[in-house]
């Protein structure tokens, strides 16, 4: 049985997918995006937050380490890159100063718990969503979970980057109903958006496939309207499996998730993308788009 890092786990989402949603969010990625809002799920290793204005300085972190440490600081000052020597401090936080970026569950652990709900997906036609992080990143996790969840009749999506080998991809499309795609620029080496864009290609012209695409507007990055104009001749060159286009705005909420854990955020202080931004990527998506497919205004939870 498969077990994977899960940072959240929203059992009543209706952002990620048709219906109301049972989303996990794994942990792993093989993207880095400077913008992402999700920062605890690029590595795949456990990770630690530390909320300094929680702590009462009772010194029980300090105390579970070791001794050869010589640290007199609370809380202790937590290096991500080497967390597990830091993990019996957070286990002697009595107030969550310190605290676990995720939790590990096994794929019957999610199912079994999908069962409670399981009227309320049936009737809302949702059901399973994996995000992340990409759930390709985890592939063999995601899959057995897509397995299972449809063996027990639920809808599954995957909410990926696609930017993955084919054969990956490939491997997924018996277990995979929707696709909700990030594509994130037309021709970024650095993101691999050629794989993300030759993958959504082939995809589109599989009978059957049906695709969300999310295109995070991102100050700096892809508010062009250049790319724009390319984005939208390529969306409309896949055709109709392309079901929605939601232009999605940046925000910086992801700030104190990089605070917490001790890392810098490149887009500190870049404030919410301004309206009249999304209303001119509107108009010109809708120029080669069926206007019924885009929708906007919703900002952005992740990269």
């Amino acid at each position: 049985m498969q077990k994977c890092l899960i940072t959240k786990i929203v059992k009543d989402s209706i952002l990620d997918g048709p219906g109301c949603r049972y989303v996990t969010f794994v942990k792993g990625c093989n993207l880095n995006c400077p913008w992402c809002h999700n920062p605890e799920t690029k590595s795949s290793k456990q990770e630690v937050f530390t909320y300094s204005r929680f702590c009462i300085h009772c010194g029980n972190c300090v105390n579970a380490l070791s001794a050869d440490a010589q640290l007199e600081v609370t809380p202790v000052e937590i290096d991500n890159s080497n967390s597990e020597q830091y993990f019996n401090a957070v286990e002697a936080c009595p107030t969550k100063t310190l605290e676990y970026a995720s939790s590990e569950y096994s794929t019957d652990e999610i199912i079994d718990d999908m069962r409670k709900y399981s009227i309320m997906y049936s009737k809302t036609k949702g059901g399973l969503t994996i995000s992340g992080g990409d759930p390709l990143f985890v592939a063999d996790f995601s899959f057995e979970l897509f397995t299972k969840a449809k063996a027990a009749g639920f809808h599954t999506a995957a909410d990926t980057a696609l930017s993955f080998k084919w054969d990956i991809v490939e491997k997924f499309l018996p277990v995979v109903d929707m696709w909700l795609i990030d594509l994130k620029h037309i021709d970024d080496n650095n993101l691999k958006t050629d794989l993300t864009i030759a993958n959504l290609l082939k995809l589109a012209n599989i009978s059957g496939s049906k695709i969300w695409i999310r295109i995070p507007i991102v100050p700096g990055y892809n508010d062009n309207e250049a790319i724009w104009e390319a984005m939208a001749t390529l969306l409309n060159d896949a055709g109709n499996a392309i079901e929605q286009v939601s232009l999605l705005p940046f925000h910086p909420f992801g700030t104190a998730k990089y605070e917490a854990l001790r890392i810098d955020y490149p887009f500190s202080g870049v404030k919410h993308l301004d309206d009249s931004v999304i209303d001119n990527a509107t108009e010109i998506f809708s120029k080669h788009l069926r206007p019924e497919i885009l929708t906007k205004g919703r900002r952005i939870l992740h990269g």
